[in-house]
């Protein structure tokens, strides 16, 4: 037997209590994936709409979609990069332990203060601070949309072509001032300190500037909803018929994804941000499940929102149900209910079954009989 000391390093010698495989890690990268390819169809989709027609709410809601796909695409990039990390067992700038991989991009700015690691590469940097610019500034889009959708319903008509291609340059030059004071804003934070690291800062900064976001475009949709249905503008008059407006019902929709995918998230965002010295202790004491819920709904809204105002709901579920030559097989095995077939039969072997419905076999047996005459 050979000696021990000249066996080759493995991950187990190398890390004695290895994190296992990322489970969270992975099924958040599932879902980022399926948005990620949802939000890119959406805005192709949008993009070649806007060719045709001069509309804020289209514009905004195409840029609103680009911003997820490209929020999507970084995330993605991380999570991929992590889930390396991990399944190599060693990292200089992650530590692998069931928080982090959890928390994914809550914790990177908070390493393990059993394991400190060293700052995260530029490969890394430059990913997360777009994906954070991204996600800001899809925020902004949608707010902008449900502002437009409201104004639609308050006064069923557009500005003109020439007013709205004047408030898209606006809503687009404002767009960008948001990003960058945004990033300004967040490299002034940045600055040297000894108690307050690079990434420390920055999971602050995302964490407020994001938690604020997000409760400003609840708290609006929100809003419309309620004076819309004070002011008494959800319905209309369809072919003589009271119907909801398309409009109300699409911000139904946004308010209804909000309030299950987005306003957990932001809940635990907060909660994360009251105190960011003790955010590891908060994560340890949440129930794993609960958080990677947040995460993973959080990563499919985009997907359920672009189901929702882009593609078409009946194409779309038509993936999901039966195929139509299952179901009229199954429909053709069954007994017909338009028109009924009745079979002669012997009725003096039966009578015991129909004792009390005499009547009822004598007219089947008439209508038998009549149905023989006139094919005869």
């Amino acid at each position: 037997m050979g000696n021990i000391n000249d066996l080759e390093p493995t991950a187990s010698t190398l890390n004695p209590n290895p994190y296992g495989f990322p489970k969270y890690c992975v099924t958040y990268l599932f879902f980022m994936a399926i948005s990620l390819v949802a939000s890119t169809l959406a805005a192709r989709t949008l993009h070649r709409y806007n060719k045709l027609v001069t509309s804020c709410v289209c514009y905004t809601m195409y840029s609103f979609f680009v911003c997820k796909s490209i929020y999507s695409l970084f995330r993605t990039v991380i999570l991929i990069m992590m889930i390396d990390q991990f399944v190599a067992h060693k990292s200089s700038w992650l530590s692998l332990d069931d928080n982090h991989d959890v928390g994914t991009f809550r914790l990177i700015g908070h390493p393990s203060t059993t394991d400190p690691k060293d700052p995260p590469p530029y490969l890394v940097k430059i990913p997360l601070f777009i994906g954070d610019a991204a996600l800001m500034s899809g925020t902004y889009w949608m707010l902008v949309m449900v502002l437009e959708l409201l104004r639609i319903v308050k006064t069923t008509v557009d500005r003109g072509s020439v007013d709205e291609k004047r408030y898209i340059q606006i809503y687009a030059w404002t767009n960008y001032f948001v990003i960058v004071s945004y990033l300004i804003g967040s490299f002034v934070s940045f600055a040297p300190s000894q108690e307050v690291g690079f990434y420390t800062t920055r999971f602050q900064t995302l964490l407020v500037s994001s938690g604020i976001a997000q409760t400003i475009v609840i708290l609006a949709v929100t809003v419309a909803i309620v004076y819309l249905n004070c002011m008494g503008l959800k319905n209309e008059s369809v072919e003589c018929r009271v119907a909801q407006k398309p409009i109300y019902v699409r911000l139904k929709r946004i308010f209804a994804i909000y309030l299950v995918t987005t306003l957990p998230y932001v809940v635990l965002g907060w909660i994360l941000t009251i105190d960011p010295d003790h955010t590891l202790e908060y994560i340890t004491n949440i129930p794993d499940p609960l958080i990677a819920t947040t995460n993973v709904l959080f990563a499919a809204s985009a997907a359920l929102l672009a189901f929702v105002l882009v593609a078409n709901q009946q194409c779309v579920l038509s993936w999901c149900r039966v195929s139509d030559d299952v179901i009229q097989q199954i429909q053709a095995n069954e007994a017909p209910t338009d028109f009924p077939v009745f079979v002669n039969t012997d009725i003096e072997s039966s009578s015991a079954l129909w004792g009390h419905l005499g009547n009822v076999m004598h007219d089947a047996q008439d209508l038998h009989d009549t149905l023989l005459r006139e094919l005869l």
